[in-house]
């Protein structure tokens, strides 16, 4: 019920800016902060500096242009979900998924992949490969003693001269 109302909202709110769009392409006369403009005006913002008649104009098409594919989007999107929505099974209490249903079939041993125990064969809460089970913790490593390596002379390094 929830994705339905979402749905509807999505075509809803993109059919609204596919209509403002539209109006913004078909128009005529730009405006700038909502008042119409006429030739020779000149449209002050803060953002976009000073634009004249036509480049308001370009401006008011440019964003209606986008209002269209903005909108278009949302309401195609919103269609093609909702019509898949429609389409798929919804899975019913009870019922186990086809997909993901992974219990083995019977008449068929369980495979044994190369580099796995046999079940059951478990030493000390390892593998027989050494490794720690999951969950278990990783055996300590022994100390290891850290030498720098040899710095090398440099041209401030003290020299040894014989006379």
């Amino acid at each position: 019920m929830k994705t339905i109302l979402y749905l509807v909202l999505g075509f809803g709110l993109g059919l609204m800016l596919l209509i403002i769009g539209v109006n913004e392409v078909s128009k005529d006369t730009p405006t700038c902060g909502g008042r119409a403009m006429s030739q020779g005006d000149r449209c002050v913002s803060s953002k976009g500096g000073r634009r004249d008649f036509d480049a308001q104009l370009r401006s008011d098409h440019r964003g209606g242009y986008v209002m269209i594919g903005i909108g278009g989007l949302m309401a195609l999107g919103s269609v093609a979900v909702g019509g898949a929505a429609l389409v798929t099974p919804t899975k019913q209490s009870g019922a186990t998924p086809a997909v993901g249903n992974l219990t083995p079939q019977t008449g068929f041993p369980p495979q044994q992949y190369p580099g796995q125990p046999h079940s059951g064969q478990h030493f000390s809460g390892q593998h027989f490969s050494g490794q720690p089970l999951f969950g278990q913790p990783l055996p300590q490593q022994p100390a290891q003693p850290f030498t720098p390596p040899p710095t090398p002379p440099g041209p401030n390094s003290p020299r040894t001269t014989s006379q």
